[in-house]
């Protein structure tokens, strides 16, 4: 979504906002500004949430505050993982991951044969997760994750959720199996299975599924 990568360079490489827009392409310009030139109504939203980020006392603080844009590589069962973490913030033990979304509708999952209900931040469990390992093998100390997620509503909000590094590094050990299997698709080893997005180029090169309806009644 480019008004999140808007949102993302204004607060963490804020002196590169005028470069990073100059040098976007025709698509990534269409979805920003009309043929005239002018600001969509999602990137005026967009213009708007930054400003709410920064005005707000948390969150505000931790961007100012913060090292912004860290690129760190790790070691992730065995394969090596490059990552560029939002922001690290030394003085407060955190690091910060942002997030840009229009989507707080809660996501629904199949566990044990049963639909479960999940809140909207759920989604970004591995995120947080393999940001941990990767700030647990390049800082010292002990740093939490924090998510300041701006939600692109009318009018604007930001949200603050917090991340056990405990369960973090629980969650990214679960995928261990996740990771080798990547590592078999990238290799050739495995065809690569479908993610099933609607703007997936890979997945629509599928012929056509046929699935059964299930009651849910």
């Amino acid at each position: 979504m480019m008004v999140g990568s808007f949102v993302d360079k204004c607060l963490t490489e804020p002196g590169r906002v005028d470069a990073w827009l100059a040098g976007l392409d025709d698509r990534e310009r269409a979805a920003l500004y009309t043929n005239a030139g002018e600001e969509r109504a999602e990137m005026k939203r967009g213009r708007l949430l930054v400003d709410r980020i920064r005005q707000d006392e948390t969150a505000g603080n931790l961007f100012a505050n913060g090292r912004g844009q860290q690129r760190l590589t790790c070691q992730l069962h065995g394969c090596e993982w490059v990552c560029i973490l939002d922001a690290i913030v030394p003085e407060c033990g955190l690091f910060v991951e942002l997030k840009t979304t229009g989507n707080t509708k809660p996501d629904w999952q199949e566990c044990n044969g049963r639909n479960v209900r999940r809140d909207w931040f759920n989604r970004y469990w591995l995120d947080m997760a393999i940001y941990q390992i990767a700030v647990d093998q390049n800082f010292e100390g002990d740093y939490d994750g924090f998510l300041v997620a701006g939600i692109l509503s009318d009018p604007v909000q930001v949200r603050g959720i917090s991340y056990d590094p405990e369960d973090c590094r629980r969650y990214a050990a679960g995928i261990a199996g996740n990771v080798r299997d990547i590592l078999d698709w990238k290799s050739g080893v495995e065809e690569p299975p479908r993610c099933r997005k609607m703007d997936c180029e890979y997945c629509a090169t599928f012929p056509m599924e046929i699935e059964r309806a299930v009651a849910w009644f």
